[in-house]
């Protein structure tokens, strides 16, 4: 199967091969699934799957080492195996790199793996007596995931325009000498120079700078298309001894240059994983640029249309539905920028949640991609009127109630504590303060609840005629957990916030009425005044 160019394919046979090897992905972790039952009965051995990331599992049970049998485990085929099947899975964004962690938000536990690469803990030692002595360990700057980035421990770790210094200065040394060409790098040079161009190219789209964003991905475009990597040799008959003895040193030199250790591995990293990974970077810079203040040209627009277009089918061609689904959601984001027709950007959200919904294991990311899709949708279908009959009012929980499911288990599964609750027209939440508040979950989720919360009102608008103020009671309460996680997420989103205030300071008002209170109460109307008014560019 590693010959297949089906990625589906491909993917789905990596992943039996990890069950296989008794490994499990649960979303970022993976450890041997063959230990899990063992382990987890045992008392010195964690019991959540989670905790399994960072664990080190010498013995099984005293006296019984994981490798101690050659021919039940072969430590050199194992490493081979695995080390083929842990990178298809990065690819697929299935595995435990600090990349995937700080996608995610698990920046305390991406910090935690950098320090531990940057002081070589557990590094293999050359004698047979485990890992390298690592002597005192230094003091390494750590993140915590349960403050928001303006605290003072986590200030001093992130700054973008330092990370933005070290990656050029990091492209610098890669360089060869004598100003040559990048494309004549070494695989394992080339490979360094494109990651660090696309976590620049990442880092200025952070920085609000998509043009230049979209400059270094297209030069790292470039410098693949170059590379002397994928240049095919021609072969050509000498006429003259002295020029064929002359070439055949220079062939012998060329092809012996990819047979290190380095170079091999690297050119694992050269595949179609890697273009599309460039190709997506490409289109989200572009788009991000036409979201910005300009003039924008209608050829430009539809050039943009047409790249989409055209990588969305170089992602089907080789079945790599994630990224399908990554790239029509660069299309509807396009379509609504744009004011595209209603019907096509329906038919696209309907698209990725038919790719999505198909696959038995999708990644975090396309989890989230899945959601977004679920509460665009449901924005778009939804009837302005609900004067229909009940059972059509269910239907229209429908993508809510599951988008919020999703949601919720996956934060679960990511370490959250989960209050579930114990009557079926509630939902479940998150219990605050929340462990890592740079989950993308969490302002995604709040999203969720006010859109559910702005439901069940219009219900009870149409439905109960009765005075009786608690019947709002149950959409009041979704949209005070809304604002709760809106303002604690480490992703500020104003406009969110602000539009919570005001679906809630509407809902109060029409409990004051069934109570025909005298005064009204308008702390929540007047904060998303606020709100908007310092925040929104477009308040005059």
């Amino acid at each position: 199967f590693i010959k297949t160019l089906d990625v589906e394919k491909r993917f789905n046979c990596c992943l039996l091969s990890a069950l296989l090897f008794q490994m499990q992905f649960l979303a970022l972790y993976f450890h041997f699934f063959h230990l899990q039952g063992l382990l987890r009965t045992t008392l010195p051995h964690p019991k959540a799957e989670r905790c399994y990331a960072q664990y080190e599992i010498t013995q099984l049970l005293p006296g019984i080492e994981l490798f101690s049998d050659r021919y039940r485990a072969d430590i050199c085929s194992v490493v081979a195996s695995l080390y083929y099947i842990i990178r298809e899975l990065h690819f697929a964004k299935q595995n435990l790199i600090v990349k995937v962690l700080i996608d995610l938000g698990f920046f305390s536990e991406a910090f935690h793996e950098i320090s531990q690469i940057f002081y070589g803990k557990s590094m293999p030692s050359s004698q047979p007596t485990g890992c390298k002595a690592t002597g005192k360990m230094k003091f390494f700057q750590s993140f915590d995931s349960g403050k928001p980035l303006t605290s003072k421990e986590n200030l001093q770790s992130v700054l973008l325009t330092e990370a933005e210094d070290r990656l050029n200065s990091l492209i610098s040394e890669m360089e060869p000498p004598g100003h040559k060409n990048l494309s004549q790098c070494s695989a394992g040079e080339l490979e360094i120079v494109v990651e660090a161009r696309l976590q620049l190219a990442a880092v200025a789209l952070q920085r609000h700078r998509a043009a230049y964003s979209a400059a270094i991905v297209f030069s790292t475009l470039k410098l693949l298309h170059d590379s002397k990597l994928f240049k095919t040799k021609v072969v050509e008959d000498d006429t003259e001894d002295s020029v064929s003895l002359g070439t055949s040193a220079n062939e012998n030199k060329d092809d012996t240059e990819f047979l290190d250790p380095v170079s091999l591995n690297s050119r694992e990293y050269f595949n179609i994983h890697l273009w599309l990974r460039c190709r997506l970077a490409l289109v989200t810079a572009f788009v991000a640029q036409i979201r910005g203040i300009g003039i924008m040209k209608e050829n430009d627009i539809t050039d943009y249309v047409s790249l989409i277009n055209e990588v969305c089918v170089e992602a089907k061609s080789v079945g790599d539905r994630e990224l399908q689904a990554e790239f029509l959601m660069q299309a509807v984001i396009i379509g609504l920028q744009e004011k595209h027709l209603k019907a096509d950007i329906i038919k696209n959200l309907q698209d990725i949640i038919h790719l999505l919904e198909e696959r038995e294991f999708i990644s975090p990311r396309s989890h989230l991609t899945l959601v977004r899709s679920m509460l665009l949708l449901d924005d778009l279908t939804k009837a302005e009127k609900f004067k229909e009959t009940p059972s059509l009012k269910t239907e229209k929980l429908y993508l809510l109630t599951q988008s919020h499911n999703i949601l919720i288990e996956q934060m679960l599964t990511f370490g959250e504590t989960i209050e579930f609750p114990s009557s079926n027209t509630d939902y479940a939440s998150p219990l605050l303060p929340l462990k890592n508040i740079y989950l993308p979950h969490v302002m995604l989720l709040a999203k969720t609840k006010m859109r559910i919360g702005h439901t069940v009102a219009k219900q009870v608008y149409y439905t109960s005629k009765k005075k009786d103020p608690s019947k709002w009671l149950p959409a009041l309460h979704l949209f005070e957990i809304a604002l709760k996680l809106s303002k604690t997420s480490g992703t500020e989103e104003h406009e969110v916030e602000a539009e919570i205030f005001f679906q809630k300071g509407k809902i109060e008002i029409q409990i004051l009425m069934d109570k025909k209170s005298p005064t009204l109460q308008l702390e929540s109307l007047f904060e998303a005044i606020q709100l908007s008014l310092r925040h929104d560019q477009n308040s005059g």
